[in-house]
């Protein structure tokens, strides 16, 4: 859903000031208009006019009248700013800091602080909708929380599911392999065909297919290596989530030593293990998407834990892409955003082509603290 977004913001404070001192206006022209009127009454239908005109000292419609109804418009208008300074300027700048506390309230919740609320100090109309924003916030964080223990209770059943999970895991990754690596073999195998015949009729460019080959083997290696890390298990099968990660680091680090690893990871950070389980499988896309797409020299992992929430944050200098015009399930994107959702977190991606990509998550802890769970 495509969310308003305002042109110009109009300052509330600035529509309450128009507003009324066109209501005070509006008040100053309205009492001019009934002096004439009930003037015109007299002077036309009752026949008082000489009896007003001897009580007041001054003939109806003379120029002392029409300098009195002159005076009553200017001192009226004068008042009406007077009253807009003082009543209409203190009335918006309280209302505008009572929404500027609802609207940051709004933008600390989305940011993941679920248990982030609004003061209300006297109850009236804005504190009614202060006080609707803290009720829907509390049942967000109901949610996140039975969600989350939900996720804890399917950890249980993931060895009940396990079977089923590897035939699928292992349907995917033969297509990955008769896509990818099957068509690199067969590519390779048809160049050093034709590299045989050519080294004896044209060594030069015969010299340059072979190193032409070279990267296509390398290519390939790189590609084989990545679904290799696919082939691990989902879950941390007894570890930690700081551990694992670690552990998967190190190993692509020895590995893959043209890359520049990096990572910074909470020691003491420890959640359910059916959130845990699914922020390593997360990580695991991430880093299998970087091997196999983005061409990158330089990966950096930071998980850290800051009060409430969890931070997850990995970037490389690689290709980068442009989202809005690649498929995002051919970067395993969407299976991302959805094991995010499912743990109620949020992910923001930040790509540019030729400028890396940046992949930040944040999911609330709430209940999410590890405790024990049945093997």
């Amino acid at each position: 859903m495509k969310l308003f977004q305002p042109k110009k913001l109009v300052s509330i404070q600035w529509i309450i000031l128009r507003e009324h001192f066109k209501g005070a206006f509006f008040t100053v022209v309205a009492i001019d208009f009934l002096f004439l009127f009930f003037s015109w009454i007299i002077t036309e239908i009752l026949p008082w006019r000489e009896s007003v005109e001897s009580f007041l000292g001054f003939p109806i419609y003379s120029l002392t009248y029409f300098s009195i109804l002159g005076m009553i418009f200017v001192v009226g208008t004068i008042f009406a700013l007077i009253s807009t300074i003082f009543v209409g300027y203190p009335l918006g700048n309280w209302l505008k800091k009572s929404l500027y506390a609802i609207t940051d309230a709004a933008e600390t919740f989305s940011r993941g602080k679920l248990d982030h609320r609004i003061q209300i100090k006297e109850y009236d109309e804005v504190a009614l909708v202060a006080l609707r924003f803290n009720q829907m916030a509390d049942r967000i964080q109901n949610q996140v929380n039975s969600l989350q223990r939900l996720i804890d209770e399917n950890a249980r059943l993931v060895k009940e599911t396990k079977y089923s999970a590897t035939l699928d895991e292992r349907r995917r990754l033969a297509n990955e392999l008769h896509d990818a690596i099957s068509q690199q073999l067969f590519a390779i195998s048809m160049t050093l065909a034709s590299l045989s015949k050519m080294m004896t009729i044209d060594p030069e460019n015969a010299k340059k297919i072979f190193l032409n080959l070279e990267g296509m083997v390398a290519n390939a290696q790189q590609e084989l290596r990545a679904l290799i890390m696919d082939l691990r298990p989902i879950t941390l099968e007894g570890s930690s989530l700081v551990e694992g990660v670690e552990k998967l680091l190190k190993e692509l680090q020895q590995k893959h030593s043209q890359i520049l690893w990096e990572w910074e990871v909470d020691k003491q950070l420890s959640l359910n293990q059916g959130i845990e389980d699914q922020l390593f499988r997360i990580i695991q896309e991430a880093l299998s998407n970087m091997l196999r797409h983005s061409k990158a020299k330089r990966f950096r992992l930071k998980l850290i834990s800051k009060k409430d929430r969890i931070f997850l944050v990995m970037e490389d200098n690689g290709v980068g892409f442009k989202i809005l015009e690649k498929k995002t399930s051919s970067y395993g994107l969407t299976t991302m955003r959805e094991r995010v959702e499912e743990i109620g977190g949020r992910l923001d991606i930040l790509t540019y082509p030729n400028k890396g990509t940046r992949i930040e998550i944040r999911v609330p802890i709430g209940t999410g603290r590890r405790r024990e769970v049945d093997g």
